[in-house]
């Protein structure tokens, strides 16, 4: 009797610090992607998000050639990005925020899809776009 009246009460008091208001909520899980720059592609091309989530990606060189790559976009400019890592140069291009990374290394774009549609990306450095270096990312409806 004595145990069933304590389990009620730690039960009791759970549910209370359960509905306290300014109690801090789970973080949401950032959604991580790894894009691979090799020679005039990126792989994957095509990335879905649902709007509201955090979204990483991880942008790696690849380029057995020893090329220099960046990963451009529209969406960079109108959404608040954070960017980690070998960065080595970025800036705003042609209505474009972009992130640079050489061979070998990898950079990180943080960013929360907060707006819908499809926004094109592209590597910024030469000729990369003009021979195919491109992709899209579509921010889906969240569910």
């Amino acid at each position: 009797m004595k145990v069933r009246g304590i389990a009620l009460s730690l039960c009791a008091g759970v549910l209370v610090l359960a509905a306290v208001p300014g109690a801090p909520a789970q973080a949401q899980a950032k959604r991580v992607i790894r894009v691979v720059a090799t020679s005039y592609k990126f792989e994957p091309s095509l990335i879905q998000v649902q709007s509201g989530e955090t979204v990483v990606l991880q942008v790696v060189n690849a380029d057995a050639e020893g090329r220099n790559h960046s990963i451009a976009a529209q969406l960079f400019t109108a959404v608040p990005v954070t960017a980690r890592g070998d960065v080595f140069r970025q800036g705003t291009a042609e209505g474009r925020r972009f992130f640079a990374v050489e061979p070998g290394k990898q950079i990180e774009v943080e960013f929360v899809a907060s707006i819908r549609g499809t926004f094109p990306f592209i590597c910024g450095i030469s000729d990369h776009a003009a021979k195919g270096q491109v992709g899209a990312i579509n921010v889906l409806p969240a569910p």
